[in-house]
């Protein structure tokens, strides 16, 4: 008799980095918004479609979740990791669609660190350690702008194309 075919594990963890991934794409277009505050409705839909991704991963590992017997972490802890990384794209969304539904005029110096540190907490968020990012003065900002690199620390050498730099020029 052969045996059966096993089923394929589920990998939670890719639909983590995937769920992260997209925050980060979120994050960088609500700091443009911000900053330069050019066709927000543009801007909005774009971070809608990353919203709505989001929340289509987050489906997918709950599917996920419900289909594998034995999950690698505890059950609650990916539900709770799911809800997070949903949230964060919720709330960008949410921080998107308010700056073009009520037809502001233009982002406060608040609204645009604000947007910088959402960009920054959730590239933390995306490579686990917040020790790793650099946050210098540009030199290419008139106002209180940002450049957040990685110094190729060996915790990040697995990621080296992903941390180009992210700029607010």
């Amino acid at each position: 008799l052969a045996a059966a075919p096993r089923p394929k594990p589920s990998d939670f963890f890719t639909g983590f980095e995937e769920a992260a991934y997209n925050n980060v794409a979120a994050a960088q277009l609500l700091t443009h918004l911000c900053t330069h505050f050019i066709d927000p409705g543009a801007v909005a839909q774009q971070i809608h479609a990353l919203a709505q991704q989001g929340a289509a991963i987050s489906r997918r590992s709950y599917a996920q979740l419900n289909a594998v017997f034995m999950p690698p972490l505890d059950r609650e802890d990916i539900l709770a990791l799911t809800r997070a990384l949903d949230k964060v794209s919720t709330s960008i969304h949410t921080a998107a669609d308010a700056l073009y539904v009520y037809n502001i005029q233009a982002p406060t110096p608040t609204a645009q660190w604000v947007g910088d540190r959402v960009l920054i907490d959730v590239i933390s968020l995306r490579f686990g350690e917040f020790g790793c990012i650099v946050r210098t003065p540009s030199p290419a900002s008139t106002s209180h702008g940002y450049i957040v690199e990685c110094p190729n620390c060996p915790k990040c050498k697995p990621w080296p194309s992903a941390w180009t730099r992210y700029s607010r020029a």
